[in-house]
């Protein structure tokens, strides 16, 4: 399974800023075999996010804006959920892959990534994403009152599973270039000014959680 990956510039409000644009080479669906395998076995790692976490990381820089696209400017690659599924079950599989994913979003903030942009979704995954985000973050909020003699790692890992889930991941169905030209050209400094909570925030987090 390939990733392209791009250097972008990008004009904003502050001046120019730097991006970099994922895109898969290949068409990858994602539908009910992958539903019934997270029933069964629960989350694991998907190929895909694991060629994201390399590929930003060998960009080697200290903070970094990616954007992952949902279909490559070729036309050759593409990301989306299999024709037929139902809301109930793209809901489902939304909340199975954010908890897969969300190992992934750790260790892409403590290399240094302060967003992660999905472009050029349809509107089934958009609202998949956004309806698993809010279920996982739920359920790590009512399980998120520190106790006396708590484990401090599993607090950090907590405390930074919950500023990711609400803040690092955004999901459009609009194109990238209108992304770039439009939203990211007035929020890209606001997002920028995040990065030095999350080195603070990435600091405390067990080298196991970001390995």
């Amino acid at each position: 399974m390939g990733l392209r990956v791009e250097e972008r510039s990008i004009d904003t409000t502050a001046g120019v800023r730097k991006a970099w644009i994922l895109s898969p080479t290949e068409r990858v669906r994602v539908g009910r075999d992958r539903l019934e395998r997270y029933r069964r076995e629960g989350p694991t790692t998907a190929p895909l996010d694991l060629e994201m976490l390399a590929a930003v990381r060998r960009t080697g820089d200290e903070s970094q804006l990616v954007v992952f696209c949902g279909r490559d400017a070729s036309g050759d690659g593409s990301w989306g959920f299999e024709e037929g599924l139902g809301e109930e079950e793209a809901h489902e599989l939304g909340y199975h892959l954010v908890c897969e994913q969300l190992p992934v979003y750790r260790r892409l903030v403590a290399a240094g990534v302060y967003a992660l942009l999905h472009v050029d979704f349809g509107p089934l995954e958009v609202d998949a994403y956004q309806h698993g985000t809010r279920r996982l973050l739920e359920e790590l909020e009512r399980g998120s009152i520190p106790e006396v003699g708590s484990d401090p790692d599993g607090l950090s890992i907590l405390q930074a599973d919950r500023w990711i889930l609400h803040n690092l991941c955004f999901f459009f169905t609009l194109p990238l270039q209108d992304v770039t030209q439009t939203i990211l050209r007035r929020q890209l400094p606001l997002l920028e000014s995040r990065v030095p909570h999350l080195r603070e925030l990435t600091a405390s987090l067990p080298a196991a959680a970001i390995d």
